[in-house]
């Protein structure tokens, strides 16, 4: 047997295991709307070329695991309860199209960096913020519209850390609230500066309600030393001894109205201290907007904690954050880097530094006894 079709059928609510029919090479099950549950052996049937289960408006997850080294189309179009993809276990050359449109994903996992061979992800119809695994998916073309090309994601030739600082980013837009992941690129050895989740943000509010105010519920500990940077002047600069400081970072977006209600954003964060990049992130992602709301993205930096740094020399510190919007491909031909983004739509940020336990060691004027050439980044 190396076909199974059950598509429409309204009985089903679960596919049992296959493993006795090592040869099916398509699996069928669209529109099967009570479909919930589908064995772990779909995931590894090594000559299935077509697995399609689009409509079944019931599925949450489809396997957890996956490697199927013969598939060639992934169609999970429809599935308005799926949250979950499935972890990627080995190299799949032969995937060429992944159709996850009107789905309830928000984040892709990391694992599907495995699907070498995919040539274009589709995520029409999707609502909030879904997690693009950027530094993965160099080659795909990215569907996020119906009747248009798409987005390319990253710059081919760059090459990326595989070290995640998990859920590091807090996104707030008119969904509500959504995290993201950030993947450190070419991360130095010694790097000492991680990005995580600001813990004030779980009381902070959605954009409407917040307005312009730069640190929600922050106590006088905390002060804001750079606001309003354009992004020809979105470098912070400032000095300190002893222990890094404690950092939160604030940017405030601004769609505008000539953007499409899908857009790819990408993030960079960089952080450079006595002229050695110490933190170098990104993270990619889409967002959908209705009402072309402002967003706001979040979080802290922090310093490890076995780094202490000397007690009598300043060292210089300078953040550089960048949000830009990605241009999608035209008809006639494949998008290139150079080409691929309109203008950095980076509002505003605001950078806030925790003076608790060292207020007599930061400083945001030079110091002349500590000559530091600046990177530029």
């Amino acid at each position: 047997m190396n076909f199974l079709d059950f598509e429409g059928c309204k009985f089903l609510t679960e596919i049992r295991s296959l493993s006795r029919v090592p040869n099916l090479g398509a699996l069928c099950l669209d529109y099967c709307t009570n479909l919930i549950r589908i064995h772990d052996s779909v995931g590894f049937l090594d000559k299935l070329v077509l697995l399609s289960a689009q409509g079944c408006t019931q599925l949450e997850s489809l396997v957890p695991y996956m490697n199927l080294p013969s598939l060639e189309t992934l169609d999970l179009g429809g599935c308005s309860r799926l949250e979950r993809f499935p972890e990627v276990l080995g190299v799949m050359e032969n995937i060429k199209d992944v159709y996850l449109d009107q789905t309830a994903l928000e984040q892709i996992p990391f694992t599907i960096g495995n699907l070498v061979g995919l040539q274009r992800l589709f995520l029409r119809g999707c609502q909030g913020v879904i997690q693009l695994p950027n530094y993965i998916l160099p080659k795909p073309e990215i569907i996020i519209t119906y009747g248009c090309r798409g987005f390319r994601s990253s710059k081919d030739e760059e090459k990326v850390s595989p070290k995640v600082f998990a859920n590091a980013m807090c996104v707030y837009s008119e969904y509500g609230k959504s995290f993201l992941n950030v993947y450190s690129l070419n991360l130095s050895s010694n790097g000492v500066i991680e990005a995580c989740s600001p813990p004030w943000t779980q009381h902070a509010h959605t954009p409407k309600s917040l307005g312009f105010d730069p640190f929600y519920n922050l106590d006088s500990c905390w002060r804001v030393i750079a606001a309003k940077l354009r992004s020809n002047e979105s470098t912070v600069s400032f000095w300190f001894r002893k222990n890094s400081p404690k950092i939160a970072l604030r940017c405030y977006l601004e769609p505008g109205k000539h953007f499409d209600n899908n857009m790819v954003l990408d993030f960079k964060l960089n952080v450079v201290i006595n002229g050695t990049k110490q933190l170098s992130t990104s993270c990619e992602y889409i967002f959908y907007t209705q009402e072309k709301m402002d967003q706001i993205l979040c979080c802290d930096l922090q310093c490890k904690s076995d780094v202490i740094f000397s007690e009598k020399e300043w060292n210089h510190v300078e953040i550089l954050c960048e949000i830009e919007h990605l241009v999608p491909c035209d008809s006639n031909r494949v998008m290139t880097y150079h080409d691929r983004t309109t203008k950095r739509i980076l509002k505003c940020s605001f950078v806030c530094v925790n003076l608790e336990n060292n207020k007599d060691d930061f400083s945001l004027v030079d110091n002349p006894g500590f000559p530091v050439n600046r990177t530029k980044i």
